[in-house]
């Protein structure tokens, strides 16, 4: 399959694997997607850093900024998650998988990142307990990580969207900065 850029598009085996599987699907690019999702995750990555927000609710945004830039490089690829109970898994390891394949290995460690974030994401949406701090910190820290490389990724991929993608605004990349000053390291949650 020929991608909207010109280049070939081998699918690693695993993606190959989830579409036999029938947990992802493959078909043509929609370039119309891969734009209003990526700029959808640069706006929710906006509304992360509100200092009023709770750290649950910042948690929340910053991991759907990423899970959203990953969903974005799927569409990029043609492929799209039809799991129903494992949705988010299937994106981010997919995304991984991409990222790996071409060579993207900050990006595919950011995927790692985020998936481990996935926990973290759970609990603060389905349990008692308040997120902390800390882990909102983690989340964001992450996103001020993953977003950058994942819109690199999609300028090498679709180069002739990047008139129609967003940038990042200097405040979200500023967060890596501040935070990595601050030493965040992953937050241990107990439950």
């Amino acid at each position: 399959m020929t991608s909207p850029s010109g280049k070939s598009s081998v699918l690693p085996d695993a993606v190959v694997r989830w579409i036999d599987e029938r947990e992802l699907t493959h078909g043509n690019v929609e370039p119309t997607l891969v734009v209003a999702l990526w700029n959808k995750a640069v706006a929710t990555a906006g509304d992360s850093l509100v200092a009023t927000l709770s750290p649950d609710n910042a948690l929340q945004l910053a991991y759907q900024a990423q899970l959203q830039a990953a969903t974005a490089m799927l569409h990029a690829r043609g492929l799209r998650v039809r799991s129903r109970s494992k949705h988010h898994y299937v994106a981010i390891a997919t995304a991984r998988e991409l990222a790996a394949t071409d060579g993207a290995a900050d990006l595919a460690r950011a995927m790692v990142t985020l998936d481990g974030l996935r926990t973290d994401r759970a609990i603060a949406v389905y349990e008692p307990d308040p997120a902390s701090p800390a882990s909102a910190a983690h989340a964001r820290s992450a996103m001020a990580t993953l977003l950058p490389n994942a819109l690199a990724w999609l300028l090498r991929t679709v180069p002739a969207l990047a008139p129609l993608l967003h940038p990042i605004p200097n405040k979200i990349v500023d967060v890596a900065a501040a935070l990595s000053t601050r030493s965040v390291a992953k937050p241990r949650r107990t439950r």
